[in-house]
This record gives structure tokens, sequence and C-alpha cells, in this order.
């Protein structure tokens, strides 16, 4: 059903000035069309392409068209480039995404082997598609996006496939937050801090930020916090105690399933309870 949802629906524009499709990250595969998305006997599985980023880019794609119906339809393919957005841009300060990204005008290309074919009642047909990325600063970590277009001679048998990709390296993003705290110039994200017993106007604790080096009087303060932000995803996250003398050299290359052990070359002493997070998104 998600993909008969997905392959059914109206494609949005990014706006009324600009008459492209907006970025595929943003509204999927359009406006669910309920009525086609019930009475379409095109089955498309899978129906969304994902290219990764530039180090991972995955240049030859296919998918599989199925006509379950019992009236035979000629389909015509073509490429529909959706707006390009960047996900750093002129307004980006400390790592942290834009709310409303720049667009880009630079789009991928496609080529679709075969572009027309009919396919009887019952039959199925490959379509094979090779993408070549656009050419652009992968600083901005650019996603790309669009459609490739299937439209077909039958009512409710045209369908849309959506796909994207990143000009960049995922894996080499930041995922914590080092930028300053909003309302403060010398405190940075991430900080330990003891929770006041006021609140803000607005009904939020405040928190009292320590330096480096501090002592924690258990009679007096019995929680201590720590506060953090994420700039991007991560599958996995964690917070840990290690000695203070120690002096870990972290690294980006995956070093197998033993980080519950060891990180950067530092034994770990233990986790803090309930600071384990998976699918973690970016802070909001």
């Amino acid at each position: 059903m998600r993909d008969r949802l997905t392959t059914s629906s109206r494609i949005i524009n990014y706006s009324s000035t600009i008459h492209k499709p907006h970025t595929v990250v943003h509204q999927g595969g359009g406006l669910i069309n309920a009525w086609c998305a019930v009475m379409a006997n095109t089955i498309i599985p899978n129906a969304t392409l994902a290219l990764s980023d530039s180090l991972s880019f995955k240049t030859d794609q296919q998918i599989k068209i199925v006509n379950s119906g019992n009236k035979p339809v000629r389909y015509r393919l073509q490429h529909l480039p959706a707006v390009s957005v960047k996900t750093f841009g002129a307004n980006q300060k400390f790592n942290r995404p834009d709310v409303t990204p720049d667009t880009e005008g630079l789009v991928a290309n496609a080529v679709m082997t075969p572009e027309t074919f009919t396919l009887a009642p019952g039959s199925d047909q490959v379509v094979k598609i090779r993408f070549t990325a656009p050419k652009a600063s992968s600083v901005d970590l650019t996603v790309y996006s669009g459609y490739i277009i299937l439209d077909g001679d039958v009512e409710c048998e045209s369908h849309n496939v959506p796909y994207y990709g990143v000009i960049g390296s995922l894996k080499d993003q930041e995922i914590i937050d080092r930028g300053p705290v909003p309302g403060s110039s010398t405190v940075r994200f991430p900080y330990v801090a003891f929770k006041s017993d006021e609140l803000t106007s607005e009904g939020f604790p405040i928190y009292t930020a320590q330096k480096t080096n501090f002592i924690w009087k258990l009679a007096e303060k019995q929680s201590l916090y720590l506060l953090f932000r994420t700039v991007f995803g991560s599958p996995t996250l964690r917070i840990d105690v290690i000695a203070g003398d120690a002096n870990p050299t972290p690294s980006k290359s995956t070093k197998g399933s033993h980080f519950d052990k060891s990180f950067g070359n530092t034994k770990i002493i233990g986790m803090v309870p309930g600071t384990e997070f998976t699918s973690l998104a970016r802070s909001g």
C-alpha cells in the first residue's frame, strides 16, 4: 500500500514562482491520490530509489513495473528533476543545518532503458536507469532528487518513482553541536550544569553551567545534567564515563562493535544509565 500511495500521488511544485517539483525529502511522492491508489493496476515494488552520498553513489538502478490488470497499458518514461536544496547554506553557523535551506539549480541526469513499452495483462518489465549526480560543492551537502515519470495511456496507470541523493560525505558530518548556547556568549554545547529551582518566564528550568574542572558536592546537588544538541542524525548515540586524565583519539572510521568497551583508544569505565539512543534525529 505504501508503494501504491507513493507512485500514484500528485507531485507538488516548490512554489508559485518556482515551477519545479519540491524536493523529495520534503514531499515524498507528493499529494496522495486516494482514488488512483485504490484503482491502479500498475504495481511498482520498492518504489523509492536511494542513490546515497558521493562516497557510496549508486549510479545504476532499476525498477520493476507489473501490470496486474486485464488490459494492456503503454508506458512512456521521462525524468523530472526536483529542486535541489543545500543542507548548509549562507545562513548556516556552527555546522547547524538551515531551517529554510537555499535552493540549488543543479540537478541529476537519468537515462532510462527502455523509455517506451507496452505491458500485456499479467506481464512485467524491468527498467534500467543510469544516474549521473550533479556537480556541486560538497561543503553545502546538497540534497538532489526528482522523479521517474511513467505516463500510462489508461486512467490511473500513470505513476511517479521518486529518487534522492546527497553531494558530499554523510559519515564526515559532525553529530554533536559545539556552537554557543542561545542567549549566551560564553557557554557552548555540550556542557554540564546544575539545575536551579527557578524557572524561566516560559516555564523552563534554569541551568547553571559548570567549568571544565569543578567540585560536585553531593550534599548540595544530587543531580548533574549534561546538556547537548545534535546537528546531524546518528544510528547510535551513548554517553560514557572515562578517566579524567584520559586523552581519547576519536576516529570517523568504523572500529567494529566494541564501542561499549573502548573509544578512541581509551577504556570506558561505564555508560551513564539511560543515555543510549538509537536512530537519533538532529535537534530541532
